[in-house]
């Protein structure tokens, strides 16, 4: 089992440190457009061929404007550090801040002690916790998204969030906005993130399994998706969920892999598209 607490019959999994999300993609994902007029793919789309290969064979990035948590990462944070749930949530959430005696949840603080800065300070002593903070988020390929979502949502309209958001916290900060307004900036895109690496990969596994998602999950999805109230829409009114509920996706969605994993085996063009989603996840794997 890895630091994804993942274990998937027949696969080698290792998370990529945050210095290869990037480098072991193939091309940066800019613009939020899907197509031209034309019909021809957005030129740094999310359909872009140079992004994701003729085929749609390579796995995409975004540029994160600031270091974002990867949420898969945080059972194993509150594991390895004792830290309590509320104080991962203030950090995670960028409403408190880790000070010399523990993360202090009111009174001033920088954005250098909060969020994925502080957690980036505790991982420094702890190897294990190297993949807790990304620069860039992966991108599943193209053929690899479903056009249709629970309640609506894409992945492709989650990563559109993501960019959405990246884009408002690099303009309020080339603006000098408040520091308020760009944690709270922070947060949100630190939500969207969040959303792409459960419910989009959750919506990328569904082809894998037989049959697709039965009744009682896509109840359960749905009541997530209310309970949390994170819109489709990209207007920033969205409000971040709470850390169990992004917990409780997690879960759900390591059952998706694990269904997945052994759905597809012995099917090499199969576990190709699988190897593809788990790279999005930020895990390099390998069959056998």
């Amino acid at each position: 089992m890895d630091a994804y607490g993942l274990e998937l019959p027949g696969w080698s999994l290792s998370p990529l440190a945050p210095a290869m999300l990037s480098a072991r993609s193939e091309g940066e994902v800019r613009e939020r457009g899907l197509v031209l007029s034309d019909a021809r793919p957005v030129p740094s789309g999310l359909l872009c061929p140079r992004a994701f290969g003729e085929r749609s064979e390579h796995v995409g990035w975004i540029r994160l404007p600031r270091p974002i948590v990867n949420l898969w990462m945080v059972p194993t944070l509150m594991r390895t550090t004792g830290l309590e749930p509320r104080d991962v949530e203030a950090l995670y959430y960028h409403q408190g801040h880790l000070g010399p005696n523990g993360v202090v949840h009111d009174g001033t603080f920088t954005s250098e002690t909060t969020g994925a800065a502080a957690l980036r300070m505790l991982a420094r002593t702890r190897s294990e916790l190297s993949p807790i903070v990304w620069d860039a988020l992966p991108v599943v390929p193209p053929r690899l998204r479903p056009e249709r979502g629970q309640d609506g949502r894409t992945p492709s309209r989650l990563y559109r969030k993501v960019l959405h958001h990246a884009d408002e916290l690099s303009t309020k900060t080339r603006t000098g906005a408040p520091p308020v307004l760009l944690e709270d900036e922070r947060a949100r895109l630190q939500a969207a993130v969040s959303d792409a690496l459960t419910w989009g990969i959750a919506q990328a596994l569904a082809s894998f399994a037989t049959p697709p998602v039965d009744l009682v999950r896509r109840t359960t999805y749905f009541l997530f998706a209310r309970l949390d109230g994170a819109p489709d829409d990209t207007n920033g009114a969205d409000r971040p969920g709470t850390l169990a509920l992004w917990l409780a996706r997690i879960d759900e969605t390591r059952r998706r892999l694990r269904e997945a994993a052994i759905e597809v085996a012995g099917d090499a063009e199969r576990e190709a598209k699988l190897a593809l989603v788990l790279r999005a996840l930020g895990l390099d794997a390998t069959k056998g």
